[in-house]
């Protein structure tokens, strides 16, 4: 089943939110800029948050042609991008993300084109690393 481009746009603008840190004090909510994304992934990335730091990871170039395995977290903390170790699966857009239970999860995607992937994942942010979790069935 085909995404629409409206589809895609939500995506892009939940990431937008993600990365722009709010603020807010006793007596005004304002949005502050956070530093500027450093990662090679710039559309189609995997998203998601655990204990307030946003983990993006993934995507393709604007014109979808070069592939980022590169995973990122931003700390609205520290207010930095750290770039963590690359995942062990195949560099993918338009993966599936989220987080449950102190992990985050990644699976699906595709390598562009009509290669789609059934893979799924498990990232263990203490220690940096990925498990391998069941394939999604294939439809």
């Amino acid at each position: 089943m085909a995404r629409s481009h409206s589809y895609y746009k939500m995506i892009i603008w939940l990431i937008v939110v993600i990365i722009i840190k709010t603020s807010l004090s006793a007596q005004t909510l304002y949005w502050q800029a956070a530093p500027p994304y450093l990662g090679d992934g710039r559309t189609f990335q995997h998203v998601f948050t655990l204990n307030n730091i946003a983990y993006v990871g993934g995507g393709a170039t604007t014109t979808n042609t070069i592939l980022s395995k590169q995973l990122w977290k931003f700390s609205h903390t520290t207010n930095a991008w750290t770039r963590l170790s690359d995942p062990p699966f195949r560099p993918r857009l338009g993966a599936f993300a989220f987080s449950l239970g102190g992990y985050g999860y990644v699976g699906s995607g595709s390598s562009g084109g009509n290669s789609y992937f059934i893979d799924f994942w498990r990232y263990d942010p203490a220690l940096d690393t990925w498990q391998q979790m069941q394939d999604l069935p294939k439809l």
